[in-house]
């Protein structure tokens, strides 16, 4: 049991340095410009939010991956058995 906690916190850990820079790059794929010189409160909200949602992205992302390998490999498993 202290294995498959230890396993889940490294995937964990590693879900977030993933979606550390998806984020960035959530927010350099959409190019957005300011309208003035400066940054409004509006705007850097806006940011914020757009940021949060290529974090989150990029972790699910990771998690996803794993539920697919995990079926490939249960999948090649079946077969190789019978």
């Amino acid at each position: 049991m202290k294995q498959f906690f230890a396993r889940e916190f490294i995937w964990l850990i590693a879900a977030f340095m993933i979606g550390i820079p998806s984020g960035f790059i959530f927010l350099w794929m959409l190019d957005l410009r300011t309208l003035g010189e400066q940054i409004t409160f509006d705007e850097s909200v806006f940011f914020t939010e757009l940021y949060l949602v290529g974090f989150i992205s990029g972790m699910v992302s990771v998690y996803l991956l794993r539920l697919v390998r995990a079926s490939i490999i249960t999948i090649a498993n079946k077969k190789k058995e019978s």
